[in-house]
């Protein structure tokens, strides 16, 4: 039989705990655990990885590699301006090329590959997204200077991000990410190693435990 996941959120974000509804408090996830309410969602899949939320390669990705190098601890999220501030200085960087499903290769300086919706500040990087569809979406942006970083992280704020010109919005069920030299992955918020990198999509793989 398939293992059931019951989570008790205690990290920094617990972005997973909030898309589902799970509450901070551990008498309340017993009464769900005891209820047994349960469902069937995706995961995505990394190499021989399972994943949850998503997965990124570029500018995000590079915050996550140099904010982790230097973690020690339990982190904050202060602990990400020095990475962040890095990551504006070094851009642009090479462009990359992502392939998805059978169709051509498509350019882009940040590429998104969503299973859940929900991001970190409770941000919703692709408003089309299902955690029980049997699909990726994937969000390109299409341009890397500092300011269209800036940019573009102002309009995920304010939930215009898809509605610009230079993102791109598409889906599939298996992504490659290329790129002239090796670029930063992380996945569910963890470093993940190296460019090229593939990923897919395990439609109804996990059971967890909902309210």
């Amino acid at each position: 039989p398939q293992a059931v996941l019951a989570q008790l959120p205690i990290g920094t974000e617990n972005v997973f705990a909030r898309h589902l509804g799970v509450p901070s408090d551990g008498r309340a996830v017993a009464r769900m655990i005891a209820a047994g309410w349960t469902r069937r969602i995706d995961l995505g899949r990394w190499q021989d990885h399972p994943f949850v939320l998503m997965a990124s390669v570029g500018f995000d990705a590079e915050i996550i590699h140099a904010a982790h190098s230097a973690r020690t601890g339990h982190t904050s999220r202060w602990r990400y301006l020095w990475p962040i501030a890095v990551a504006l200085w070094n851009r642009p960087g090479p462009e990359l090329r992502v392939t998805i499903d059978d169709a051509p290769a498509r350019p882009a300086y940040m590429a998104v590959i969503v299973n859940v919706p929900r991001y970190a500040l409770g941000l919703n990087m692709a408003s089309e997204a299902k955690d029980d569809d049997g699909l990726l979406e994937v969000r390109l942006f299409k341009r890397g200077s500092a300011w269209r970083m800036w940019w573009y992280f102002l309009h995920l704020c304010l939930g215009s991000h898809e509605q610009l010109p230079d993102v791109e919005s598409l889906q599939g069920v298996r992504v490659l990410v290329e790129s002239s030299s090796p670029q930063s992955v992380q996945i569910d918020g963890d470093p993940a190693g190296l460019t090229p990198v593939t990923l897919s999509i395990m439609p109804g793989s996990m059971t967890v435990v909902v309210p």
